[in-house]
């Protein structure tokens, strides 16, 4: 979670966005795993949820909700189309992160 916050972030400068409100979308995004276990069709409503508690702003909530595409929330904002594609994004790196044995991301 925390390199997609890095990336919503960087996305979040480039497009001259908030990037506290991007970067905070990216770290909670997940934040419901160890809560939900398996069920991936409750998954980011239960984020979108807590963090909503937690006083994040209704767009924050928005792009953690539809980064799930099981619910069919469809994308609104920009923040929307980044998380979705920042999230699978640094699954892939760290993937190829520890397949290689350094197992180190400088050496991707």
């Amino acid at each position: 979670m925390m390199a997609t916050e890095a990336i919503m972030r960087a996305l979040a400068v480039r497009f001259n966005e908030n990037a506290d409100e991007w970067g905070l979308a990216g770290l909670l995004h997940d934040i419901d795993l160890e809560i939900i276990g398996d069920d991936m069709s409750v998954h980011s409503k239960r984020s979108a949820e807590m963090v909503k508690q937690l006083g994040a702003d209704d767009a924050v909530c928005h792009a953690i909700l539809c980064h799930n595409g099981a619910h069919g929330e469809p994308f609104q904002t920009l923040m929307d189309k980044a998380l979705v594609c920042a999230d699978p994004l640094t699954g892939l790196i760290t993937a190829a992160a520890l397949v290689r044995p350094e197992k180190k991301l400088s050496f991707v």
